[in-house]
């Protein structure tokens, strides 16, 4: 079964938050609140890491290596009931060596 987790980024603070922060630490009655905050995007866990053991995230920018194919660089969205890459809209692939997150699309560069 996969962990099921989520994440915010915050807008102001330019920084990601964790879930359990948001509900303990400063936000106040933040489960009740969530929907009537425009500082925060909600992000959920894919239940997948990444070839060096980093977890990837919706929003998540990575670089996707494919034997055969050209290597090619995606953002890891929620659409159609699954995580998919939005290069081609495919299924995330299941090997995680073929994947490297490389930030996501909130950061600045």
């Amino acid at each position: 079964m996969r962990d099921i987790r989520f994440r915010a980024w915050h807008k102001i603070d330019n920084s990601t938050v964790d879930w359990k922060e948001l509900c303990h630490n400063g936000f106040g009655s933040y489960a009740q609140n969530f929907f009537n905050r425009c500082d925060l995007i909600l992000m959920q866990y894919t239940g997948l890491s990444d070839k060096n053991g980093v977890e990837i995230w919706e929003s998540d920018k990575v670089n996707i290596s494919v034997v055969g194919e050209i290597p090619y660089e995606a953002v890891i969205v929620f659409k159609d009931g699954g995580f998919r890459c939005s290069h081609y809209g495919h299924i995330i692939p299941n090997k995680s060596h073929e994947i490297e997150v490389i930030g996501n699309i909130y950061e600045k560069e």
